[in-house]
């Protein structure tokens, strides 16, 4: 079953598009039942498989419903944010005091009303990629459309984008993207790993070797540089855990008192207090949209470490 659009975007979607960092693209990761129920699921959607890639890719018919239509025909938007304007609506003829022998003059209506904009198609692509796992199939369900992290949440390709995964997909979820364009899956799980203490070379190591392809030699550097300055305030355990795409770095004060970083993509790093062991398993967007009274965000600008020092010492008081 296809699923409408939006009239305007929800503010939970504008708070997910603030949250994020990073680029990103609406859709979202859906479960199914069997093969069969995942391929009927594609066919309706009108999708055809790319083995090359492994997903399925197409731009839905516009009979499957009217955002279809809208991103393939366009669409005439009246545009009532804005103030009314005279418009023509239109003469018409008529007899000079009812005598045609008299000869015609042409009526006119103007009246107030609403601007009206035309929105071009823009025929953008649906993307599925299944994935199957122990048995179980879900796919990751997105529309081909990258929007940056700094778009405002109140525009138009917002609210096309997310209308459209809203309407082939049943929901509009923010699915950030690697540094390949790739949408980078959700984390469901994560173990913890102790690990002990050592020298700047003593961690380097132990990272390259955890980390292995998964960063390169820069990035575990610069994740070594801050583990460092972490260390100075003696966190009494640090932590690695391995969720299968991102990796994540942790400094337990105690255990109420958590410094969380994603090495990968270390631009802030989280203070995590109550509950750390659930939140940690959360993205940032999740982490600021629904969880920030919980958390204190540090962005690693300058002076980021007299910010931590602060927060570090103010709770271990």
């Amino acid at each position: 079953m296809v699923n409408s659009g939006f009239s305007r975007t929800p503010d939970k979607i504008k708070v997910a598009v603030q949250a994020t960092d990073e680029k990103f693209v609406f859709g979202t990761r859906k479960n199914f039942t069997s093969r069969k129920e995942f391929e009927s699921f594609a066919s309706t959607l009108g999708l055809n498989y790319d083995s090359s890639l492994e997903s399925y890719f197409g731009t839905p018919s516009e009979t499957l419903g009217q955002w279809s239509k809208w991103n393939i025909q366009g669409r005439l938007v009246t545009r009532k944010d804005l103030p009314k304007e005279e418009r023509d609506l239109g003469g018409w003829s008529y007899p000079y005091f009812g005598d045609p022998s008299k000869g015609y003059g042409i009526a006119h209506r103007v009246a107030k009303c609403y601007p009206r904009e035309t929105w071009y198609g823009e025929q953008l692509q649906a993307s599925v990629r299944v994935l199957e796992e122990n048995g179980n199939i879900s796919a990751v369900c997105a529309v081909e459309k990258s929007l940056p992290p700094s778009v405002d949440p109140d525009s138009r390709s917002v609210l096309y984008a997310a209308s459209l995964a809203r309407h082939w997909f049943g929901k509009a979820e923010v699915l950030e993207l690697d540094k390949t364009g790739t949408v980078k899956l959700p984390t469901e799980a994560l173990d913890w790993e102790v690990f002990p203490p050592g020298t700047a070379e003593d961690d380097k190591e132990f990272l390259s070797s955890k980390l292995t392809h998964r960063a390169s030699p820069t990035v575990v550097s610069e994740a070594v540089s801050r583990m460092v300055e972490v260390k100075k305030l003696g966190p009494k355990e640090m932590l690695i855990g391995n969720s299968g795409l991102e990796s994540y770095l942790g400094f337990k004060f105690d255990d109420h008192l958590v410094v969380f970083e994603n090495i990968r993509h270390g631009n802030a790093l989280y203070i995590l207090k109550e509950n750390w062991k659930d939140l940690s398993k959360l993205s940032r967007t999740e982490l600021l949209k629904s969880h920030r009274s919980e958390i204190i965000r540090i962005i690693h600008n300058k002076g980021w470490e007299k910010r931590l020092q602060h927060e570090i010492n103010l709770r271990k008081a």
